[in-house]
């Protein structure tokens, strides 16, 4: 089937597409009618929980480093 357009709630499609679908029919082939969309993106999105694990060692392990350093002197 070719790829729909929306309008209201009738579905229309593109007389090029369909026409591209009929002689894919008759060719037997697959249409490629994905061609001329874009590829969707996707956010960072939540982390995972490994990755929320590795976070929190790592920020517990650069703020125990600075933790066990003694104060430095500082003269009256």
């Amino acid at each position: 089937m070719p790829p729909t357009i929306l309008v209201g709630n009738k579905v229309r499609y593109r007389p090029r597409d369909v026409e591209r679908w009929l002689q894919s029919l008759e060719s037997g082939l697959p249409p490629d009618l994905h061609e001329h969309r874009p590829e969707p993106t996707r956010g960072p999105g939540r982390p995972t929980k490994a990755q929320q694990v590795r976070m929190r060692q790592q920020a517990a392990a650069g703020t125990s480093s600075q933790a066990h350093q003694p104060p430095s002197p500082t003269s009256p």
